[in-house]
């Protein structure tokens, strides 16, 4: 009897293996058969807008800067501290950030922390439709973002990315955001500036200069104290910009 049984469980674990392998092998053909066409118009100019009639919004070419030595020079630095602390050391996707990610989010709540790169951000606005939330898209997200790191360098995909995301009323890049929040040139942006405005990333609506400037002081703290810790600046600069928030000039802000 026992034997019979053995045999059985025997059985039932490889048709367990055997229904897990073709489930998985599936699930990636369908990841595969659903990965978006990478070419350099759809790279640098397409952004994914459900507002749009056939789901695309074409970027003005003319809107772009021609070079990322146009920036303030906190702005990268403030960036990657704060989206992608390993940028330049993975592929496109980050185990160690997922992981960071899933810890932070089960110590101090959902939403967190996201687990996705900069580059995987970049994926998602150019080509997924950002409402669907399943484990498919986050696949084909994860699959092109390797895809691009393979065929854009670095400094690419963080021109692109940088005049591709949503600054919530500024609209998108970071060349207009800075004209609209502080009416200036996104080269000259200080210190503060260039914190408030890579917080306002994460989420542009609360994280608003316009309505929501609470917020918006409490996610520039974080990327200072982040640029902190990478020793992007010195405690002193953390401190003197920490302080000087609250006296950011803005224009196109409801009081």
């Amino acid at each position: 009897m026992i034997f019979i049984l053995k045999s059985i469980f025997k059985k039932l674990i490889i048709v367990a293996l055997i229904i897990g392998i073709l489930a998985g092998g599936l699930v990636g053909l369908e990841v595969f058969s659903s990965l978006p066409e990478i070419n350099d118009e759809s790279f640098y100019y397409q952004l994914a807008d459900p507002n749009e009639e056939d789901g695309i919004l074409i970027l003005e070419k003319e809107d772009y800067f021609t070079s990322l030595d146009d920036l303030s020079p906190y702005i990268l630095d403030a960036l990657i501290a704060i989206e992608d602390q390993r940028f330049y050391k993975h592929n496109g996707v980050d185990p160690i950030r997922i992981m960071g990610a899933v810890l932070a989010n089960v110590q101090s709540g959902f939403g967190t922390e996201g687990g996705s790169t900069i580059t995987q951000q970049l994926v998602k606005i150019t080509w997924l439709d950002q409402s669907e939330k399943t484990l498919k898209r986050k696949l084909v997200e994860a699959v092109t973002a390797m895809r691009i790191e393979k065929r854009y360098d670095k400094k690419e995909i963080l021109y692109v990315y940088l005049n591709k995301v949503y600054y919530g009323k500024a609209g998108y890049g970071i060349k207009t955001a800075s004209e609209y929040y502080f009416d200036k040139d996104v080269s000259l942006l200080g210190l503060e500036e260039s914190a408030i405005i890579t917080g306002i990333i994460q989420n542009p609506t609360l994280h608003s200069p316009v309505n929501r400037k609470e917020s918006m002081i409490n996610r520039a703290k974080t990327v200072l104290f982040r640029m902190l810790e990478q020793e992007k600046i010195s405690a002193e600069e953390e401190t003197i910009a920490k302080n000087n928030l609250d006296s950011v000039n803005y224009i196109n802000v409801r009081e």
